[in-house]
């Protein structure tokens, strides 16, 4: 499990790639990655996954890992890293949604995080 950071250079989440999971702080299950597509586990498309970090459906930065590339915004200094949390365990994976078309790249952070 790795962190991932928000603009600010703060641990919003733990990603294990291994496994596709987004967690939260506290170690509950907020969203899985599916190829390139994240989806919360309400079964909806939320963004998308790239070169370890995530795009909203606007293509702007939702966060990245620190081996994150090819981002196209300026990457924040980065705070301290918290313990890992215990995980949770993992809920069933809904149906999930089509995914649709993907946005141009852009080099801007989202104000919105949908996880």
């Amino acid at each position: 499990m790795e962190p991932f950071f928000d603009r600010l250079g703060r641990v919003k989440n733990w990603v294990d790639t291994d496994r596709g999971w987004i967690l939260d702080l506290h170690g509950h299950h907020v969203a899985f990655i599916r190829g390139s597509s994240i989806y919360n586990w309400q079964g909806q498309h939320v963004g998308w996954w790239h070169d370890d970090h995530a795009r909203s459906h606007y293509g702007q930065v939702l966060g990245f890992m620190r081996k994150a590339g090819g981002m196209g915004v300026a990457r924040p200094a980065l705070a301290a890293v918290p313990a890992r949390p215990a995980i949770a365990a993992v809920p069933a994976r809904p149906a999930i949604a089509a995914v649709p078309a993907m946005a141009a790249r852009s080099s801007s952070w989202s104000d919105e995080s949908p996880f």
